[in-house]
């Protein structure tokens, strides 16, 4: 999944400074030793990118597609309290210093990650998972509903195919597994 954040970070960053990821679709099925990255789609207020990985025949074994977005605001939140449904499967609260490796390791400049109070890097909280799981192979398709910022407790609940993160009882991401 790094290798895929870091693929995704050879790009115009100064035109991506404060954008959000709102959704990303990954699959890994494979190792991969070449990636490369390609936007599919870009105006002011957003963005589809394409990163893959492919391995020394070309096939695809690794791929990310995000959904940037430019918001108006962000920390502005009308999302009420719920109550998780389903299994409670892991919980983790990322800190300032972990999200600054993460950023440094991969190449993120987004000035989010490094304010007073850093947004979790959606690929971070991503990578997280895939470790917490020990998914070696996986596809999610990811909406990410809220920003997750450092020092919250992140907790997942699984329930039918679906991975739910909460953050003070709001939903802040939705992973469908296929």
């Amino acid at each position: 999944m790094l290798e895929l954040a870091r693929a995704s970070s050879r790009c115009n960053q100064d035109f991506f400074k404060g954008w959000v990821i709102a959704g990303a679709d990954v699959a890994i099925t494979g190792k991969a030793k070449l990636y490369n990255n390609e936007m599919l789609l870009q105006n002011k207020n957003r963005c589809v990118m394409l990163v893959q990985g492919r391995d020394d025949g070309g096939k695809v074994q690794k791929q990310l597609k995000l959904v940037l977005l430019l918001p108006r605001q962000i920390g502005v939140s009308a999302a009420a309290a719920e109550r998780p449904e389903g299994n409670f499967v892991y919980e983790h609260i990322f800190s300032p210093e972990e999200i600054s490796t993460y950023t440094a390791r991969v190449g993120d400049e987004n000035t989010l990650h490094s304010q007073p109070r850093p947004i979790v890097p959606g690929i971070l909280l991503l990578s997280w998972l895939q470790q917490a799981a020990a998914a070696e192979f996986l596809h999610w398709k990811t909406r990410f509903l809220q920003p997750v910022y450092a020092g919250e407790q992140v907790t997942v609940y699984k329930q039918h195919g679906m991975l739910n993160g909460y953050v003070n009882g709001i939903k802040v991401f939705v992973i469908n597994q296929e």
